[in-house]
């Protein structure tokens, strides 16, 4: 008896997945497929069935992937985007193949089946001790009952992957590597030099140099390297944010229900435990935790270090999370074996090259802000070195002995409280600590917690958009968001074509890139921001050159370090006349004790060891003669002086010996650039007529 052929399309060319489960017949669609245009390109139609279709293989694809969930809006935009380039892409190569004379049959197709089946299907005549059953296959592709499988299902997507490996064949022969750049990359790979390296760095802060950068400096640099601030079109957004959790409403409601439950049975154990089960037997999104130890940490961050200690048995206390509310009774309060304490801090990290004596005056300088009434916090945000905390105003939360280095413990231990106390320094650099609550008290609660789904927070997060979304259009974007006090973010970064997808959702960036200024885009999630976005377009900048005003700061510092490193060209003059003509590197330890010399093995292009990528030091090793030894060489981070042990270099006959493997080897590394830049190039010159929206 005859098997039949069960196959499933996945969106791609010629990218195809075939069920193993058994040998069932694949029926075409009931109703007729919507041939209408979706698209126009280069007067091509794309119709929205070939459109959906991409698009239902892409979510089948991810709900293969993800069995136990469904496809977010988030993937079902990218499923959307990926489903358009990837029609456009063969289209366009499509087109181009025909120009070629690149044909393929239905024979050609159901030969390349009948010799080589792919290996989904393979499968399915391959028996549980791995025969394949050839006869059997080609029975089945032969059968006349599978004709209109193979016709719509099977010949179609790998005729379109045939097409495709020959136009990329083709394409590929047109490509030639000159022989100039086989050598280049043969010497670049084969030639070696094995060196000694003394490194001169300035001893100096880079600040001071970044303060003493002068207009006329700043702009001369400007004018000369234009090239490094030129940049594309970008657009700019305005935007608020409707986090995707629980509500302080849906928060009041769960404290509500708990304190009200409480006042009217008492805080007795016994009360409150009847009060926890009746509460949890009710409400299928509680939850009840018998008596657990609570640090001072895991306490509602709403409560400040008086509070905190003054805690007696009996008090309720409630905490919001993000997807829902804990409420805690304190049954029991305790002396614990170790101290907890509560900081905040700012830092002034050493820098590099480390200086302590120059961290240590700006330590000094923001303490007596501090001390002349500045706010901590303010200052902590603009000044801290520390990433984790600066955003916090400084602050570090509670934490129990032992978490961070002993210096700082050491302050934070003994220091009164409220009391900014003087700059010291630890492995990091300079602290300046205010001790804001220290306790030995350790407590026990029992509690209740209430969850709220994330499919509810989300849905609850997008009804908030919808309705300012809608205030926005009828009445303006700022006047919607000041009359319902939502904080409009302006600083977002500028965006181009290049950074999609924004906010992590492909369909925000294509509107983003559609749009145009003053236009306000529908609310959509971004899990980038935990939250549903309502953006306006507020600003497009053409393609060009990035104005002085806003790159000065940049090109302030690079000025900077160049005349920081400049700063040690002397003191690597005076080294390298005292070495003279010794040929011997390692005397200038007798000149400068804290130089050391450095023995490494480098390429003409490789980055070099210890000192990361320094080109003139690659480019200046090769230009010496085995033994001889460099005048001062000025990098990026620090002038060198270097020295030629032995120089390696390959010969003609052996770049005649590799030539062919690596002419191969470069083809192929350059075959995906090659396809890329011709569909880019193919995209921004093709007239495309997109009918998406109408859909939308």
């Amino acid at each position: 008896m005859a098997k039949w052929i069960t196959v499933f399309l996945i969106c791609g060319v010629g990218s195809l997945s075939f069920s193993e489960a058994g040998y069932g017949q694949v029926r075409g669609p009931s109703t007729a497929p919507d041939t209408s245009a979706i698209a126009y390109v280069n007067g091509v139609k794309i119709s929205r069935w070939d459109y959906h279709h991409e698009i239902d293989g892409g979510v089948l694809q991810l709900q293969l992937q993800n069995k136990d969930r469904e496809p977010t809006e988030d993937e079902l935009g990218i499923v959307r985007q990926e489903a358009w380039d990837h029609l456009l892409t063969r289209t366009l190569i499509r087109a181009n193949a025909e120009k070629l004379g690149i044909v393929v049959t239905d024979e050609q197709v159901l030969n390349q089946l009948l010799e080589s089946p792919p290996k989904a299907i393979r499968m399915q005549f391959t028996d549980s001790l791995g025969k394949f059953h050839n006869k059997e296959y080609r029975s089945a592709i032969k059968d006349p009952r599978n004709d209109s499988m193979l016709r719509h299902a099977l010949i179609p997507p790998l005729r379109e992957q045939t097409i495709f490996e020959e136009w990329q064949r083709k394409m590929i022969s047109t490509m030639m590597i000159p022989d100039s750049e086989l050598w280049a990359r043969f010497y670049n790979e084969h030639a070696k030099a094995e060196i000694q390296l003394l490194t001169i760095a300035t001893t100096d802060s880079l600040a001071p140099y970044i303060e003493r950068v002068t207009l006329s400096e700043i702009s001369n640099y400007y004018e000369s390297h234009k090239n490094l601030f030129a940049h594309p079109e970008e657009r700019k957004t305005e935007f608020v944010i409707f986090p995707n959790e629980i509500s302080k409403l849906d928060s009041f409601e769960f404290a509500r229900r708990i304190n009200t439950i409480a006042a009217k049975v008492g805080t007795s154990a016994s009360s409150w435990q009847r009060a926890a089960a009746a509460l949890t037997a009710q409400d299928a999104s509680s939850r009840r935790i018998d008596e657990h130890v609570l640090l001072p940490q895991e306490l509602p961050d709403t409560l400040s270090a008086e509070q905190i200690v003054a805690l007696k048995p009996g008090n309720v206390l409630t905490t919001f999370t993000p997807f829902g509310a804990r409420v805690t009774r304190i049954t029991s309060v305790a002396k614990s074996k170790g101290l907890t304490f509560h900081t905040r801090h700012i830092l002034v990290s050493f820098g590099y090259p480390e200086n302590r004596d120059s961290a240590r005056l700006v330590a000094l300088s923001i303490y007596k802000r501090l001390h002349n009434g500045e706010d901590f916090a303010t200052l902590a945000r603009d000044l801290s070195a520390d990433p984790g905390s600066a955003g916090k105003g400084g602050d570090l939360g509670w934490v129990t002995k032992g978490v961070f280095v002993k210096e700082f413990e050491d302050v934070a231990l003994k220091a009164k409280l409220h009391s900014v106390q003087p700059p010291f320094a630890s492995a990091f650099g300079y602290h300046i600590v205010e001790v804001l609550g220290r306790t030995n008290l350790q407590f026990k609660g029992e509690s209740l917690e209430f969850s709220l789904s994330r499919e509810a927070a989300l849905e609850a997060a997008m009804q908030r958009a919808l309705a300012f979304y809608k205030q926005a259009v009828l009445h303006g974007y700022d006047t919607a968001a000041k009359a319902q006090q939502y904080q409009v973010v302006t600083e977002a970064p500028y965006q181009t074509k290049q950074s999609v997808p924004i906010f992590g959702n492909a369909r925000f960036a294509r509107w983003l890139f559609d749009a145009k200024v003053g236009e306000i885009g529908r609310p959509f999630n971004s899990p980038a921001v935990h939250g549903v976005v309502v953006a306006r377009l507020s600003e497009i900048r053409p393609e060009g050159l990035s104005p002085l005003v806003e790159v000065e700061r940049d090109v302030r510092r690079l000025v900077a370090k160049i005349n920081w490193v400049r700063s040690a060209e002397s003191r690597a003059n005076a080294i390298r006349a005292k070495l003279g003509v010794s040929n011997d590197l390692t005397a200038a330890s007798s000149i400068a004790p804290n130089l050391k010399v450095m023995s490494m093995t480098i390429g003409p292009v490789e980055v070099t060891p210890t000192i990361g990528e320094e080109p003139t030091v690659n480019a200046a090793a090769f230009a010496l003669q085995d033994g001889a030894i460099s005048p001062i060489v000025r990098g990026e981070n620090a002038y060198y002086i270097i020295k030629l042990l032995k120089k390696t270099i390959p010969g003609q006959a052996e770049f005649e010996k590799g030539e062919s493997q690596l002419r191969e080897q470069m083809l192929l590394e350059r075959q995906p650039l090659l396809i890329s830049t011709w569909v880019a190039n193919a995209k921004a010159s093709a007239e495309i007529v997109d009918l998406r929206k109408e859909e939308e």
